[in-house]
């Protein structure tokens, strides 16, 4: 499976709109799951500080994400690393009341 993934997004001085994607090449924790069936502890365990490592960071900015389940956990390979999870699709998050701008809308 192949995904392009938001990084960036802008307009430019004529006005167009632009993103800039990031490319994942890989699947979805469920689907490599279901392909090659439950793993062991000295696979999954890296992957699940990863994880955790990055629902940590969108905590410290005060987002949560409110959706997470292995289709939003996409293991691709990252610096010769095999099984690098990105946490995808944060549609459903939540910016906590503490990081709220004046004017923002409550979800």
């Amino acid at each position: 499976m192949r995904l392009k993934v938001p990084t960036s997004s802008g307009e430019l001085e004529d006005g167009s709109l632009y993103i800039i994607m990031e490319f994942l090449d890989g699947k979805n924790l469920n689907q490599t799951v279901r392909g090659e069936g439950p793993f062991p502890m000295e696979r999954a365990l890296p992957i699940l500080i990863q994880v955790c490592g990055a629902l940590d960071e969108a905590h410290k900015q005060g987002i949560v994400h409110r959706d997470l389940k292995p289709e939003n956990i996409f293991l691709c390979t990252q610096g010769g690393m095999k099984d690098y999870p990105k946490v995808l699709d944060f549609g459903l998050a939540k910016v906590t009341e503490r990081e709220m701008r004046p004017g923002s809308l409550i979800l």
